[in-house]
């Protein structure tokens, strides 16, 4: 008669190894932890106080700018530039949300020799994205289209600047999300940059349902999504790099409308 076994299992889990478990556990964690912090980025511009070094500068701005009427006021946002609520706004590629008054009169008074360091956290400012309200979208008034006609000069001259990978990094959450709100507005992207990021969106799609993985799942388990992740993150950061594009040719066919 064959003896039993009775030893106890030392296993966390029956029929996996304590480090397999313990692997995956912190896997899984971290995954966790990577979507709500991205999802906080991707959510809404970022709101932070003005950085010490830029306190004499904006403090000067402060002194320039003429207060608006408490009839204009928005309590969903405010400018840390002026302490009131955005008009209409302008958001910079870390993130951060101005009144496009202030943040082009802090561009327009200050010393610089190439692009601003944003006021908030002091990184630089590439590119200048549109946040109007839906209200100020169909206005017609002298301040925005001073506002539009600026932001464009600041786009021609500065979104084409060298920018490392990690700033690329950076800058993912607010130029993706830009991106996929105007990829389905009705003054979008034109047809061209429209149909590329489709095609991203698409093998994005196609790669996730394909059973032909570069670290297949039925393999390593859970640790078989890496490939998935770092796959969809590659195409992210492709199309934020298309928008930056588009925003660099829009405002330069703006600014030079007979050209070719």
């Amino acid at each position: 008669m064959p003896e039993l076994n009775l030893k106890a299992s030392t296993g966390l889990v029956e029929g996996v190894s304590n480090e397999v478990f313990l692997i995956t556990t912190g896997f899984v964690v971290f995954l966790i932890t990577l979507f709500v912090k991205f999802k906080s980025w991707v959510g809404s511009p970022r709101t932070a106080l003005i950085h010490p070094e830029s306190e004499t500068a904006v403090t000067a701005i402060r002194q320039r700018l003429e207060p608006r009427s408490s009839a204009s006021r928005d309590s969903t946002a405010q400018c840390p530039v002026c302490l009131d609520s955005v008009q209409y706004g302008l958001e910079t590629n870390c993130g951060h949300l101005f009144c496009g008054s202030c943040i082009i009169t802090y561009w327009q008074t200050g010393r610089w020799l190439g692009p601003i360091a944003c006021p908030n956290c002091r990184q630089t400012v590439t590119i200048l994205l549109n946040s109007f309200t839906a209200e100020e979208l169909q206005e017609d008034s002298e301040a925005k289209n001073r506002v539009l006609q600026e932001v464009r000069n600041y786009n021609r001259r500065f979104s084409g600047e060298p920018r490392t990978i990690w700033e690329y990094i950076q800058d993912l959450p607010t130029i993706f999300r830009h991106a996929i709100g105007d990829l389905f507005s009705e003054e979008g992207m034109v047809f061209v940059f429209r149909a590329r990021i489709y095609i991203c969106l698409t093998i994005a799609v196609l790669y996730l349902l394909s059973p032909l993985d570069i670290i297949p799942e039925m393999a390593v388990g859970i640790l078989g999504l890496l490939d998935d992740l770092v796959i969809l993150f590659l195409l992210a950061l492709y199309i934020s790099m298309i928008y930056r594009s588009v925003v660099a040719q829009r405002a330069s066919a703006t600014l030079n409308p007979h050209e070719d």
